[in-house]
């Protein structure tokens, strides 16, 4: 009665972590104790024999697969964060989402968003047509961060869109005087003087 129950509980929980059942096969005897074993197939396909006993209390996830890809994957995202790309992302998520940032007012009035809900949906969009020396650019300035809206271009093809002569990028994204006046809340003067007397706008 005990064999049955246990050999139901195996068909019914048939996958154990990474582990999937194939096969019951002969008991293997140990310290004088038969014990039931299982052929389990891993999800990268490597082939173990597992006891019952392992299988019940879900002691093995993987061969050892998942460990290595769960490295892989801190490792993949550390080195990620250290990319232009990555701070170009978190930079307009920044000034979109978070009140404390300056320009966060200027977004949030004008109802400016960003549409990627993470990093990995921006780098899936944008990647394709990403260089180190491109800036992003919105196409409507007016609307939303995303994939339909947004670029990578030239500082050269970004001052050849706009009227005005001074062409600012900071953080990674370039705009005319005018537009940083607006963004900054701050006068346009004012900050064409400061230019003039070569100090930072962003101050």
């Amino acid at each position: 009665m005990t064999h049955s129950r246990q050999s139901l509980q195996i068909q019914e929980w048939s996958i154990f972590w990474r582990w999937k059942v194939l096969s019951e096969i002969p008991k293997v005897e140990r310290n004088d104790i038969k014990k039931r074993q299982f052929k389990c197939k891993c999800e990268c396909w490597t082939i173990k024999n597992i006891n019952l006993v392992t299988l019940n209390n879900w002691e093995s996830k993987s061969c050892g697969c998942l460990k290595k890809t769960l490295v892989t994957m801190r490792f993949r995202k550390h080195w990620m964060n250290t990319t232009k790309i990555y701070k170009v992302f978190f930079w307009i998520k920044d000034r979109c989402e978070n009140p404390n940032n300056k320009a966060y007012k200027n977004y949030w009035w004008r109802w400016i968003k960003n549409e990627w809900n993470s990093f990995e949906q921006f780098h899936r969009d944008m990647k394709s047509t990403y260089k180190e020396w491109l800036t992003i650019d919105r196409n409507d300035n007016n609307w939303n961060y995303c994939k339909s809206n947004c670029s990578w271009e030239t500082r050269r093809t970004q001052a050849n869109n706009t009227r005005n002569v001074h062409i600012i990028t900071h953080n990674w994204e370039t705009h005319s005087i005018a537009e940083w006046a607006r963004i900054l809340d701050k006068n346009v003067s004012t900050l064409r003087v400061r230019i003039h007397r070569w100090k930072s706008i962003f101050n």
